[in-house]
């Protein structure tokens, strides 16, 4: 008896993101953005800017899907930490972006890279910081939606 109320115990306590297949963040951040020249390395544009990310990580298959991605990315999990590296290159782009989500509140989330339009000779360098709450699925199909 006393084994099955310290697993009922537990089981309460975890946290819900660790306990269902799926969650759902909204991850309001500060991106600082740096337009460059591929060619000359001439900078064409400094930005700070805010955004919000609205993300799907699927636990079981270990994936990550931003709204205003065309697919999910695969990830890694360890322990409570979600990172990712997505990196191509291509006749006319290129990317090499990455980026980690605690998922436990507050939910700090980081990512940065560089994505180039090789056919404009231009690269964006960024890096992005803020945190993120929990979301209801519907709050993430209403966004891909749009």
């Amino acid at each position: 008896m006393k084994s099955l109320l310290a697993l009922g115990s537990l089981l309460l306590s975890a946290s819900p993101v660790l306990a269902d297949d799926f969650v759902y963040l909204r991850c309001e951040t500060m991106q600082n953005l740096t337009y460059s020249n591929s060619k000359t390395s001439k900078i064409l544009d400094n930005r700070r800017m805010s955004a919000v990310n609205i993300l799907q990580v699927d636990l079981k298959k270990k994936t990550l899907f931003d709204t205003r991605s065309t697919r999910p990315i695969d990830v890694t999990i360890q322990g409570t930490n979600l990172s990712w590296r997505n990196a191509f290159n291509t006749i006319k782009s290129g990317q090499d972006v990455s980026g980690k989500i605690n998922l436990v509140p507050p939910y700090q989330f980081s990512s940065g890279g560089v994505v180039t339009d090789k056919t404009n000779n231009i690269n964006l360098t960024f890096s992005e910081e803020g945190s993120c709450a929990e979301i209801d699925a519907s709050e993430f199909q209403e966004a891909l939606n749009q």
